[in-house]
């Protein structure tokens, strides 16, 4: 009987181990990628999304703009760099080109 009850002890008191574990161990986030003060690490940040009341700073990743066709950039599923800016001037007036995102 005694080896039982200890059995049972050692087994609560792993339980109890286990939860403390996973109490005190920090959980996986996702989230995008350069959000918030990305004017520590780059400070051509900008808060491109301002206007929509996105405070965020963001910085363009290469060739983000497309201005040089899709260089760097794997596209499918009918996705392609097209002519013609987007209609907010995100990055500037005088880019040329845009993603086109088929449904």
């Amino acid at each position: 009987m005694a080896a039982s009850a200890g059995k049972a002890a050692l087994r609560v008191a792993l339980g109890a181990i286990v939860v403390l574990a996973l109490a005190t161990t920090s959980t996986a986030k996702a989230g995008l990628i350069s959000t918030g003060s990305a004017s520590y690490c780059d400070p051509s940040s900008t808060q491109a999304f301002g206007q929509w009341g996105d405070s965020a700073r963001y910085t363009l990743l290469p060739n983000g703009s497309f201005e040089n066709g899709s260089a760097s950039w794997a596209l499918s599923g009918g996705a392609r760099v097209v002519d013609g800016n987007e209609p907010f001037f995100l990055h500037q007036r005088t880019d040329r080109h845009s993603l086109y995102l088929p449904q």
